[in-house]
């Protein structure tokens, strides 16, 4: 019977190579439909968001699971091997890039729908923030990677994931001043602004009276959808690799897989939610771009703030007419 390491990759080859099919399928249809476009600024941050997991998982592809598969580095000194640390390092510039990401695409949303008056996400707004991220990124993982006393964070495949590379009577610095905080702000803004879009609808859902602006709202209702299922993944993901070490401990280590597995799955979140629920990019991969739904709204006004006045308007109109007639 093969040894568990070997099943564990094996899976990781199958799951990882469908999650780049999806990714590149939802490439194609946003290149093909030019979802990009000034109509559909919001798909500059899903562009983005699919390039950095397109370039996580070819990075697990290339190296991490032969690693698994064949239990070693591929280079003599382990861990310690320019290599591998180069290839960690790109880990943590796309990790940090995805976490920053989140807040992005949180803030974007709640933007949007509930604060319109604010035309901070235009799609030259929208360019330069989702820009702006990598070389914040960049910073971080050069900090945490290289300048830090201790302790980077590798791929090591004795314990099926990722693991810092700790000094003994050493600060863990990378964790303590950017992996955690940073993690934990992250999901803190995701869960306050789509906790706020929650809210939003729910008070203002009543006001909602045409037909195309019912459409708009459930248009919009559906982005923040989908992004939420996103952010979920990427929670889950940080927390695993926070509660598993603790609830595993130092036996069944292959039990570890676990964390490396939430890693992969949020990763490749962006592409299997637009690829089975996005109806733009379904429509498109259908070669019938007219099917699908209208445009995001991220760059227009928002369905309530048009809404709304034209109801205030009406009402004193109704109100002066009653007064005419008294």
């Amino acid at each position: 019977m093969l040894p568990i390491y070997c099943f564990v990759a094996g899976f990781y080859l199958i799951l990882i190579s469908y999650q780049l099919f999806a990714i590149i399928s939802v490439l194609y249809a946003i290149r093909r439909g030019r979802l990009y476009s000034e109509k559909s600024p919001i798909y500059i941050i899903s562009t983005s968001n699919l390039f950095t997991d397109f370039v996580m998982l070819s990075l697990h592809l290339i190296y991490f699971v032969p690693s698994l598969f064949f239990q070693t580095y591929f280079f003599s000194k382990g861990v310690d091997d320019q290599v591998v640390i180069f290839f960690s390092s790109i880990f943590m510039v796309l990790w940090y890039q995805s976490t920053l990401s989140q807040v992005l695409m949180a803030i974007n949303r709640v933007t949007v729908m509930c604060f319109s008056r604010f035309s901070v996400f235009t799609r030259k707004g929208t360019l330069f923030f989702t820009i702006g991220i990598y070389p914040i990124a960049l910073t971080l993982a050069v900090f945490s990677q290289y300048i830090f006393p201790c302790c980077r964070l590798t791929f090591d495949y004795n314990v099926y994931s990722y693991r810092y590379v700790e000094k003994a009577g050493i600060l863990n610095y990378p964790n303590t001043y950017f992996d955690l905080p940073l993690n934990t702000t992250s999901t803190i803004v995701c869960v306050v602004c789509y906790s706020w879009i929650v809210r939003w609808l729910y008070v203002f859902n009543s006001k909602i009276s045409t037909e195309c602006s019912q459409k708009k709202r459930n248009m919009e209702i559906k982005y923040a959808k989908q992004f939420f299922f996103i952010s979920v993944f990427y929670m889950n993901g940080w927390t695993s690799f926070r509660y598993l070490p603790v609830l595993i401990g130092n036996n069944n280590l292959y039990l570890y897989s676990f964390c490396s597995l939430n890693a992969l799955l949020c990763f490749g979140a962006n592409g299997l939610v637009y690829y089975h629920t996005n109806s733009e990019v379904r429509a498109i991969l259908r070669k019938d771009p007219r099917s699908s739904d209208a445009q995001s709204s991220s760059h227009g006004l928002n369905i309530y703030s048009q809404e709304i006045p034209k109801q205030q308007e009406n009402s004193k109109k109704q109100s002066g007419e009653s007064s005419i007639k008294f």
